[in-house]
């Protein structure tokens, strides 16, 4: 590791931790993950890093395998994620804030998906923000939950975060349209505050899956109403529960919403 440093770390997650480091004097980001019997989510994401590139996708450069860890180099991102930004300000969003996001973050799943991967963990703080002037270009981080699309077959081991999954990653048979399930949530969550499924008790992992699978979709919250119609019915296309009816990437991309014609 001659050429890699690490400094102060920056993030900690179920695969690993994350620091601010130096790479061939190159400041980077390092995620370091211990190597242990079960290796598959390091194989995971070290077989996307080699083969993805999209402009909202974070770049990797390089992976360094060690006795104990593995180290995975990739552009170092100076800024918050969206989760953060949500949490700074003084209220949800705004649209046409989120209508930028969408379109940037649909065209990076899709690239995901026809690369044969689904990224499984789509959510408000794997989104970091990079401000390019007075804007902010979303891109898509931890790859440790990805992977490869089986030929004319459905996932069904669940990854990802319980709040997001969509309820055929509950039944354990899934595929991309899942990811499209997720940014459904995560846009519900990051226009309102609010998550559109939410369990009465909050550590109740049955009752919130009874939620997704069975409670309405709901934009009651004052928040919404100033909303566009075609907003919440974006959303509500996303949030289908039957995947073969949920939009695609094609539909969102050409959604009135999307292209500004509300």
């Amino acid at each position: 590791m001659n050429n890699l440093q690490l400094k102060s770390i920056i993030g900690r997650g179920s695969h690993g931790t994350v620091y601010h480091g130096l790479w061939h004097n190159k400041e980077v980001a390092v995620k370091k993950v211990r190597r242990s019997k079960d290796t598959s989510c390091i194989h995971h994401e070290v077989t996307f890093v080699q083969k993805i590139h999209h402009p909202n996708i974070v770049e990797f450069h390089d992976v360094i395998i060690e006795p104990n860890h593995v180290y995975i180099v990739m552009d170092f991102i100076d800024g918050f994620n969206a989760l953060e930004m949500l949490e700074k300000q003084a209220g949800p969003i705004q649209e046409n804030t989120l209508k930028s996001w969408t379109i940037d973050i649909v065209c990076a799943l899709d690239a995901l998906h026809k690369g044969g991967y689904i990224y499984n963990d789509l959510k408000p703080s794997n989104i970091m923000l990079q401000k390019q002037n007075q804007l902010y270009k979303p891109i898509l981080v931890d790859f440790g939950s990805s992977i490869r699309i089986p030929k004319k077959q459905l996932l069904q081991k669940p990854l990802g975060t319980p709040l997001y999954f969509s309820p055929e990653k509950l039944t354990w048979n899934y595929n991309i349209s899942s990811d499209i399930w997720s940014l459904g949530i995560t846009l519900y969550k990051l226009a309102s505050g609010d998550y559109p499924f939410i369990p009465k008790y909050l550590d109740s992992l049955t009752e919130l899956e009874y939620a997704i699978l069975y409670e309405p979709l709901k934009f009651d919250s004052a928040l919404w109403i100033d909303r566009s119609a075609s907003f919440k019915e974006l959303i509500t296309m996303m949030l289908c529960r039957d995947p073969q009816q949920r939009a695609t990437a094609s539909d969102i991309l050409n959604h009135s919403w999307c292209r500004g014609l509300d």
